[in-house]
Parts: structure tokens; sequence; C-alpha cells
């Protein structure tokens, strides 16, 4: 059985440097697991910003309704009340006059 001590199976560091500068940056593989991952925080994501602004919107509706309830209206204009005088009769129109018996 062979033995290995801790500095026999770890490469040093300037190896592994040199491994990089051949190979480039380790980069993540793409997996279907990954994929769906990404799909899945996606989708929480923008539910999340749907609820926010769905939350945002009924509250300024809410905000915007109290605001404008409870601003002080001035009383509208005040109404003639005035009485007018009777009307004028110009002869044209004959008034009715009950038939004598």
């Amino acid at each position: 059985m062979p033995v290995f001590d801790g500095s026999s199976s770890r490469p040093r560091r300037s190896d592994a440097d040199m491994l990089r500068d051949v190979l480039g940056p380790a980069r993540p593989r793409v997996t279907s697991l990954r994929a769906a991952s990404r799909a899945y925080h996606q989708a929480q994501r923008r539910a999340m910003l749907k609820r926010a602004l769905i939350v945002v919107v009924s509250l300024g509706s809410f905000l915007g309704s109290a605001f404008v309830m409870s601003q002080k209206h001035p009383s509208p204009a005040a109404v003639a009340t005035e009485t007018l005088p009777a009307p004028l009769t110009t002869g044209s129109i004959r008034p009715r006059v009950a038939p004598a018996r």
C-alpha cells in the first residue's frame, strides 16, 4: 500500500499557475441542473418584482385617494336665491275666463 504525505499529493503553486496559463481560467460547465436553477431563480425574481409592483400601485392608489379625500375643497359658489318678480303679461296670451252661465 503506497503512502502519500500531504506535500506530494498537492501540486505546487507554480505548477497550478503554469496549468492556468496554458488552459485559461476555470469556467463552470453549463449543465441542465445549473440551467434549471438559473431559470428558477430568474422566475422567482420576476415574481417578486411583479408582487412589489402590485403593492406599490395599490399603496399609491390608496394614498392618492386618501390625499384627494382629505383636501379642503372650497364650498361651491353661492346659488342665487333671489325671487323673481311676477311674470309680465304682454297680452299675447289671454287669461282663461270661466264661461258665463
